[in-house]
């Protein structure tokens, strides 16, 4: 489909067929895919570049949550035989995106070491497999490639593939899905409670605040220079860490009692990170625009990091009503 953003380059699919040794990249199936012409200036192909996660709504294992960089990125591509890449989109249920990203890794190993590749580069290979082990396909295979923008796509996979069962997490919290025994404060008990919880907030407040604006960054490396893929696994599951937080903190609301007087301080309290864990899924789609649009220069990640509004005054109320029960 011509000018189509979610198809691969001709550049792209040349380097895929050349990483893959020209041969169809199912274990079962080592086909060459490309020969001689009857023309001795021309030559056959039977190979194509297929894509792992389907490049428009309706074709096979399509992710809506990919952007069109990262459907035309060689991360993204297989190189297999003709029959090959129309059996692994006959057949969906059998032929995953796990294994397909499997299928590529192990085939490019192999013509790897057929070449003679240094050992040395195939063991940092495996040293970073063994790293993004329980990490997304996806967020694997961007760290063995390291394609255009490899820094920026691999944490934006990893963010959103972090953040996406903390998401439906939270979301159970709030419709009472979980269970965690129920803490029964007294009067007297309250307000260390409330002022404890105050404090968490802060504390989880600049705690993401320095993962977004240090940690990350400094991962990706200075302009020019390659980042580093272990920093930036280690940053993004910090801010999972982080984030998770703030789920124990909105469970903490949930599963706490007050004395009825006052129980409506707690209960205003619910959903005052909502805020926070919105601004944490605000990144990937941030960064996913400039280089969409291949946008040249210095870009800025516009967040906000603080404390809901009124939290003062909400405290301040809390000791009236409390001195007031006390007289």
């Amino acid at each position: 489909m011509a000018n189509d953003p979610n198809e691969f380059t001709q550049a792209t699919k040349d380097k895929l067929a050349q990483r893959a040794g020209h041969k169809c990249s199912n274990p079962w199936c080592p086909q060459a895919t490309s020969g001689p012409h009857s023309d001795d200036t021309k030559a056959v192909n039977v190979g194509e570049a297929a894509h792992i996660r389907g490049a428009r709504p309706g074709s096979a294992r399509y992710d809506p949550s990919m952007t069109p960089e990262e459907r035309r990125v060689i991360t993204n591509g297989i190189w297999l035989c003709r029959i090959c890449a129309k059996l692994i989109d006959t057949d969906v249920p059998r032929y995953s995106v796990d294994l397909l990203y499997k299928w590529k890794r192990d085939h490019e190993n192999t013509q790897a070491v057929a070449i003679g590749a240094d050992p040395s580069v195939l063991a940092a290979r495996e040293r970073i497999l063994r790293m993004f082990a329980t990490e997304s396909p996806s967020a694997i295979q961007l760290a063995v490639d390291k394609p255009e923008f490899w820094e920026f796509l691999l944490t934006i996979e990893l963010i959103r593939d972090k953040l996406g069962p903390l998401r439906r997490r939270l979301h159970e919290i709030e419709e009472g899905l979980t269970y965690r025994p129920i803490l029964v404060l007294d009067l007297a008990e309250a307000p260390k409670w409330l002022s404890t919880q105050f404090a968490n907030l802060l504390s989880l407040v600049a705690v993401l605040g320095a993962i977004v604006t240090q940690k990350i960054p400094l991962a990706w490396g200075p302009p020019g220079i390659p980042g580093d893929t272990e920093a930036i696994l280690r940053a993004t599951t910090l801010l999972r860490d982080a984030c998770e937080g703030i789920l124990t903190w909105e469970e903490d609301v949930a599963k706490t009692q007050f004395p009825d007087e006052i129980d409506d301080f707690r209960q205003r309290m619910r959903g005052w990170t909502h805020g926070l864990f919105a601004e944490m899924e605000k990144i990937p789609e941030i960064m996913s625009g400039p280089i969409n649009q291949r946008l040249p220069g210095t870009h800025a990640i516009d967040l906000v990091f603080k404390a809901p509004d009124g939290m003062e005054a909400f405290g301040q109320e809390f000791v009236r009503r409390y001195r007031e029960l006390q007289d």
